[in-house]
């Protein structure tokens, strides 16, 4: 960021007007972009169903526009349909429903569908002569918001909507930047949404690698061998209890309280448990413990932690493997493992995450408001374990993959940062230099992360076999 980018974002923030801007009722805009009301700038959709058949569409908050009967199991238009709005491709609706994520409604663009219907409660519209692509990115940047809030009357209406009339809806202000201007900032953000969804897609598909490998690089039931493993080893595995593995009996961990204490260590929680690849001892918050506390966790490098509770059934016992020294505590909600020296952790970890100890955690578990599970049901459940030395051989392979799955969610949460503060500054016109230059930095990206080859990871295990 220049430095006169950087004064005049300054000079905004601290309520004053940089030179070459104004104050306009959508906030401080270029002096050559204008101004207008949503009314000047759209056109209210006022064509309904009647008797055609049309797919019946609501909105998510988060996800935008889903089929009615995959969200609520089944048609919500009943004798309502005949008066739902119509919708073209590249038209927009706004859901007055509030939500802890759009407090203030939110509204979505119709971009996969060529046509449907959706509630007349909601209020739908399309711009004719203005770039339909730079308005969606500033509706999802939460531009409105701000003008939204001061016109709800707070509370809501006895249907859940917001209270929150048309007139008011179309009177929001809009920026209205130069055309050309308009379509540069939308493919700059859309550039950022091709690279966050190739992220996105690239996070599946090793996830769906791995998943792959754990089925056929570990032996399946009735086995004592896996269907594919390294050519240097062909001995049986051997089956063991959970139990028989562990140098300590699994224990719990320390229950939340008040903090009293002068010794701050760092603190493994349930949420620290899914980064793909290890516990981040960089991301641990610090707990209130005593040398006691200490004691009885006695966290060491190697250690196996498993989620005691989950709110779907498929998400209990998780696993993470601590990797770092360092002195730790860890909450009640995990439970640890501490290993025998013949079993090698990161294995553990993964064995943990196969399809056949999955399966006995979820029958052992027991199921109310959350799904739980105890440490006997750990102890008691099984699995085939092959020597050392093959142990760490998977280990290092599976590492390569968490590794990549690691690196794409890290940098796809860097990614929607980016974007989040690149929409703050162009759909603003804060920025408005180097917008090229921008512009080819996120095509390079998107380029590199496109061509980006996995196949190396598993060349010694030949991936056409992985995939069958």
């Amino acid at each position: 960021m220049t430095e006169e980018i950087k004064s005049r974002l300054e000079q905004i923030r601290s309520g004053k007007v940089p030179k070459g801007y104004r104050q306009s009722p959508s906030g401080v805009i270029p002096r050559d972009w204008h101004d207008a009301k949503m009314s000047d700038v759209t056109e209210e959709i006022k064509e309904t169903a009647g008797d055609k058949e049309y797919e019946t569409l609501s909105i998510s908050a988060g996800v935008g526009f889903v089929n009615q009967a995959k969200k609520f199991g089944r048609e919500m238009s009943g004798a309502q349909y005949s008066k739902y709005t119509v919708l073209r491709h590249g038209d927009f609706s706004y859901n007055k429903g509030n939500s802890n994520l759009y407090p203030q409604g939110c509204i979505y663009r119709l971009n996969d569908r060529e046509e449907a219907a959706v509630p007349n409660v909601f209020e739908s519209f399309r711009f004719d002569l203005l770039n339909g692509d730079y308005y969606e990115q500033l509706f999802v940047s939460g531009y409105l918001n701000k003008q939204l809030y001061s016109k709800i009357n707070h509370g809501v209406r006895d249907d859940g909507l917001l209270n929150l009339t048309g007139k008011d809806f179309y009177g929001c202000h809009l920026p209205v930047p130069p055309l050309p201007e308009q379509q540069k900032i939308a493919e700059i953000l859309m550039q950022c949404d091709k690279v966050i969804e190739l992220h996105q897609c690239k996070i599946e598909e090793i996830k769906k690698l791995k998943k792959a490998c754990l089925s056929k690089m570990f032996p399946k039931q009735g086995n004592n061998v896996p269907e594919l493993r390294f050519p240097e080893f062909s001995e049986a595995w051997k089956q063991r209890k959970l139990g028989e593995i562990v140098s300590q009996k699994i224990s719990n961990g320390l229950m939340n309280r008040p903090g009293r204490n002068a010794l701050l260590v760092k603190h493994i929680n349930v949420i620290n448990m899914y980064t793909p690849d290890k516990i981040h001892v960089d991301d641990l918050e610090y707990f209130d413990a005593t040398e006691s506390d200490l004691k009885k966790c006695n966290v060491e490098p190697g250690d196996i932690f498993v989620t005691r509770s989950s709110l779907k059934l498929e998400g209990i016992a998780e696993p993470n493997v601590l990797l770092d020294c360092g002195r730790f505590v860890f909450d009640d909600h995990l439970m640890q493992m501490k290993l025998l020296p013949d079993y090698f952790s990161p294995f553990v970890k993964v064995l943990l995450e196969t399809a056949m100890v999955k399966e006995q955690f979820m029958a052992k578990a027991k199921t109310a408001t959350m799904t739980t599970i105890g440490q006997n049901d750990i102890a008691s459940s099984h699995s085939l374990f092959p020597k050392y030395t093959e142990q760490k051989k998977i280990a290092s392979f599976f590492e390569v993959l968490d590794n990549l799955i690691a690196l794409h969610q890290r940098e796809l949460e860097e990614m929607q940062k980016y974007k989040k503060a690149l929409m703050q500054l162009l759909l603003t016109g804060i920025v408005r230099e180097r917008l090229t230059v921008v512009q080819r930095r996120i095509f390079l990206r998107w380029s590199y992360i496109n061509n980006e080859i996995i196949g190396e990871a598993v060349r010694p295990l030949r991936a056409e076999k992985i995939s069958d």
